[in-house]
């Protein structure tokens, strides 16, 4: 009975992790907030899961999908700055670099965004531009690894730690 209880409990968490993993086009860096990038520098973001079907997000032109600076200061309002690049999503994941502005200040929150058909878009983590002028913080220019978790896995903490404790509890009843 304790085997076949704990399969079930298992294969429920399962379920609940799946349903919380993207099905479309997500940053997978910058993905917290907090990031500071350099004004006049190159720098990198990164994402993954293709945006053709059968992902939620699509592009006619998923080749060239734009990606957009906002002003991310208020979350409620943020708005369009500049286009900074395109990407192609016709891959699974990719890495690209991006000239960082210099004419939009550096005070405030910004975040990227990708553009896809029907007014869906990615976002990534806010984080804040210094001036190239500034001393010397740590930056946001180097290429993610290999290891880099993707914005899903910051979903799939706290959900994995609500579904153990309820398996936990589900099990002690037992």
């Amino acid at each position: 009975m304790f085997i076949k209880s704990a399969a079930l409990t298992v294969l429920a968490l399962a379920a609940s992790v799946s349903a919380q993993t993207p099905n479309h086009t997500y940053f997978t860096n910058p993905v917290t907030d907090g990031l500071n990038y350099v004004a006049g520098q190159t720098a990198t973001f990164s994402w993954a899961l293709a945006c053709v079907s059968p992902s939620t997000y699509t592009s006619t032109t998923p080749t060239q999908v734009p990606v957009q600076l906002l002003n991310s200061t208020n979350s409620n309002n943020a708005f369009y700055l500049a286009d900074v690049t395109t990407i192609d999503c016709t891959k699974s994941q990719g890495n690209t670099q991006w000239s960082v502005p210099d004419k939009f200040g550096t005070s405030g929150l910004f975040s990227l965004k990708i553009v896809f058909d029907g007014g869906n878009a990615a976002y990534s983590g806010r984080f804040t531009i210094s001036s190239k002028d500034a001393p010397a913080t740590p930056s946001a220019t180097a290429a993610p690894t290999a290891t880099s978790k993707p914005s899903g896995a910051n979903v799939l903490v706290p959900v994995l730690s609500g579904a153990a404790a309820i398996a936990a509890g589900a099990l002690a009843f037992l």
